[in-house]
């Protein structure tokens, strides 16, 4: 059961940084909240909003030490990850520890909430 719901993220950086975001909308549930690395928090509509507008514009991750922990309908994920994303006109690196939680619901894992801690360089 974590297996899928580790797939289902693996799909979400992928419609992410691909801008498939039907697909991106189609994992993301309707209480989402998304928490920034600036401590900004988003819900689904103004995160999937920033993403769609082009305000933000994810370009690549890497992750590394992905852990994953789940417990009836629920996933958590963690991990080390660098991002690289588009910000208006500029380019930013962060590297981070992540937090992604996943519920399962009616058979269909959605991404319900993220939080990440910039690790300082």
């Amino acid at each position: 059961m974590s297996d899928d719901a580790l797939a289902q993220e693996e799909q979400r950086w992928a419609a992410l940084i691909g801008n498939d975001f039907e697909a991106l909308d189609a994992l993301v549930h309707p209480l989402l909240s998304y928490t920034h690395s600036n401590a900004i928090v988003d819900t689904k509509e103004s995160w999937i909003g920033s993403v769609t507008s082009g305000f933000v514009d994810y370009r690549s991750v890497e992750r590394e030490d992905v852990a994953i922990i789940s417990s009836g309908s629920t996933a958590v994920i963690t991990g080390k990850a660098t991002f690289v994303v588009g910000v208006q006109d500029s380019e930013i690196t962060i590297v981070a520890r992540f937090t992604s939680v996943w519920v399962n619901e009616n058979d269909q894992w959605k991404f319900f909430a993220w939080q990440n801690t910039p690790i300082s360089s």
